[in-house]
């Protein structure tokens, strides 16, 4: 057996909870508000009204790997996203 998983398997079929639906939870519930990227917008939840924001908005990306993972893709993702941010004049961390 391979390092990894095979992506069509039926056990890598979880689906895994997202912090945008709990938010839009309590959005629904008349708890507040929330900023979500537009394509949220396709979860369509009753009692939740979608506004675009005229502003420029940016978010941070944290990037997790397997420790010690040297894989290609993952090398090739990482300089990607180097490269749009050196593009972009956004300050790249660690």
């Amino acid at each position: 057996m391979g390092s990894r998983l095979d992506a069509d398997h039926p056990s890598n079929r979880v689906p895994i909870p997202c912090r945008s639906t709990t938010a839009l939870g309590l959005v629904a519930a008349e708890s507040g508000i929330c900023l979500v990227p537009a394509s949220v917008e396709t979860l369509r939840r009753d009692n939740v009204a979608y506004r675009p924001i005229k502003e420029k908005a940016v978010s941070p990306v944290i990037m997790s790997t397997r420790k010690g993972d040297r894989s290609p893709e993952i090398a090739l993702l990482l300089q990607l996203v180097k490269d749009i941010y050196r593009r972009e004049g956004i300050a790249f961390g660690v």
